[in-house]
């Protein structure tokens, strides 16, 4: 075995390694009779209520390390003929580290006992090389959180600046997010990344310094989130928050549903064991402390005693009128929406030979409030930004020294930002017909009409259909004869000019190696495989541009038609040999 293990170690270094996230922990024990000699033969199981995860068996010098644990609470069964069964509840396995258990079995006369012990964390952790902080999802609900985001802020190092994290003073694109051990961060802007409801999240580690050789991608901190597994009973909930008991506050409502469970519900007891799902969804809508805001009467405001101080008639601007209701409750999309999904399904083929595959996504749209754009909120900004995550997994415990595990993955994430109301293709149109050009075109071209127009033909920056010109946007105090621009504001109608629509597709799989070669070292290998398909289509400043004019000149330089500048596709790598010695054994 040893020599097929090697073998594969070498295989896996010839190519390109570039390790991330790891998602399971394990066990190392030594066990001891009342004597203080080690026990060999010691059977131990991990379990996880009725269900039998993995086991082992300690050694001459009663020594053992179980690896490849999923992170969670256990059971751990000690048993032994002659000696009395110990059994250790709430065993915290953590991701990326060894938790040590050192039992004593004392020797049993004709009636055999079980000896219960609470398993209790170590107070330093040996294997630790940086910082970082393990969240226990069970209490996280006592804390006033409600997304990954608000975990991250409550740990030591970290900030939320403007909704950004920042840790350890470093930028947010600086911060490299994985799931199942996958990562889900944008290659170009890094930070943002796949929402994941709390409910569905079983482990999270949050390292702020100091990461392993296999963590790569991340300069200021690294955030490993591993999803639930369904059980094999049913199990799930129905959440609803609101601030609508005392007046509207900022109009928000949060709905979470959550349910696990069996595939197959009328199978067998070891079917329904074996093939498990878990899926939740969470949705939130509001308004946002701003919401009053969003109404604006440019003649109401500027009033001074009884008289508007602005000559031109600008109409009040309300977005919420038409909103339907039920019970009070507006129904469709408020001024900040978000949505999220997650299915994941396991089947265990057998123990420790496990396969997963998991579907999530997320959208968020957004419309925005800037104080400057408080009378011309009719075409600010709005964003959406749509993710999508495809993964599969296959962990294989050769044996109780080796693993094997191979992952796939699909990640996109889709990021629009432009006008309200107002679309990409739509801004400038033809005012010529094409297949029909007039006698007197060349005329027109030679006093600049080129047969083309645009929303805003006399370029002020407002919309020419339904909105006064930017000249009207004054007001005049009694007794004084010339007219005031209105200072701080933009007038109703003022156009937000950019468009954002990109597109950012990663393809990736790998296969780690993990090989606890003896009590002082254990060897990590794998091999990684990225594809980036990077599409970006922005402009910046569009109305005041002529896009076949600027066509038209480019290729007088050079034929851009000859070049493909919309899609960038990069491949990613790096390599990475792992030993962790200790000196002292793990046991020490």
């Amino acid at each position: 075995m040893r020599k097929y293990a090697l073998i594969l170690l070498i295989i896996m270094l010839a190519g390109t390694v570039f390790l991330e996230a790891a998602t399971t922990g394990k066990l190392a024990v030594r066990v001891r009779d009342n004597a203080g000699r080690p026990l060999e033969f010691v059977n131990i199981v991990v379990m996880q209520g009725n269900q039998r995860i993995t086991g082992g068996q300690t050694n001459a010098k009663g020594t053992a390390i179980i690896i490849n644990i999923p992170p969670g609470l256990y059971t751990v069964k000690f048993s032994l003929i002659g000696y009395d069964t110990v059994v250790y509840n709430d065993v915290r396995i953590i991701v990326d580290q060894t938790t040590n258990l050192a039992p004593t079995m004392n020797k049993s006369g004709f009636e055999m006992k079980a000896v219960t012990v609470t398993a209790t964390e170590d107070k330093v952790d040996k294997n630790r090389v940086g910082s970082a902080r393990n969240i226990e999802m069970s209490i996280v609900t006592d804390a006033a959180v409600s997304d990954v985001a608000d975990i991250v802020a409550l740990q030591a190092g970290v900030t939320n600046v403007g909704g950004e994290l920042h840790i350890r003073g470093g930028r947010s694109n600086e911060i490299n997010y994985t799931i199942d051990g996958m990562s889900v961060t944008d290659p170009v802007d890094g930070g943002a990344t796949l929402q994941v409801d709390t409910d569905a999240i079983k482990d999270m580690k949050v390292m702020t310094g100091g990461f392993p050789a296999e963590y790569g991608n991340a300069q200021s901190g690294v955030i490993n989130i591993v999803t639930k597994d369904g059980d094999p009973f049913f199990s799930g909930k129905v959440e609803y928050n609101t601030d609508h008991l005392i007046g509207d506050g900022r109009n928000t409502d949060v709905v979470k549903l959550a349910i696990g469970g069996p595939v197959l519900p009328f199978a067998s007891q070891e079917m329904k064991e074996k093939f498990t799902f878990y899926l939740n969804g969470a949705g939130e809508w509001l308004d946002g402390r701003l919401k009053d805001y969003y109404i604006s009467d440019p003649n109401g405001d500027y009033t001074l005693n009884g008289r508007s101080l602005i000559d031109a008639d600008y109409p009040i601007y309300n977005p919420y009128t038409g909103r339907d209701k039920i019970l009070g409750i507006d129904i469709g999309n408020r001024n900040y929406n978000s949505y999220n999904i997650n299915l994941k399904t396991k089947y265990a083929f057998k123990p420790g030979q496990v396969a997963t595959f998991a579907v999530r996504g997320d959208r968020s749209l957004n419309y925005p409030y800037s104080n400057n754009w408080r009378y011309a909120l009719q075409h600010y900004a709005e964003d959406e930004i749509i993710q999508r995550q495809y993964i599969g997994t296959y962990d294989y415990v050769i044996n109780d020294k080796m693993n094997i595990k191979v992952k796939a993955s699909y990640y996109q994430k889709d990021s629009y930002e432009g006008p309200k109301g107002i679309d990409r293709d739509s801004y400038i149109f033809m005012t010529v017909d094409p297949n029909n050009i007039p006698s007197d075109y060349i005329q027109r071209v030679a006093l600049g009409d080129y047969g083309y127009s645009t929303i805003d033909a006399d370029r002020d920056g407002i919309y020419d259909y339904g909105f006064l010109p930017y000249d009207y946007w004054k007001f005049r105090l009694e007794s004084v004869e010339e007219p005031r621009s209105i200072p701080g504001y933009l007038p109703p109608g003022y156009i937000y000019s950019a468009f954002i629509d990109d597109t950012t597709k990663i393809l990736s799989g790998r296969a780690d190696f993990e090989w606890q070669i003896n009590e002082t070292h254990m060897a990590k290998t794998g091999l990684e495989i990225i594809k980036h398909n990077i599409n970006k289509n922005q402009l910046e400043d569009y109305l005041n541009i002529d896009e076949k004019r600027r066509v038209a000149y480019l290729n007088s330089i050079f034929d851009i038609r000859k070049y493909n500048i919309d899609n960038f596709v990069d491949a990613d790598g790096n390599m990475l040999l792992d030993d962790e010695y200790l000196p002292e054994g793990i046991y020490a």
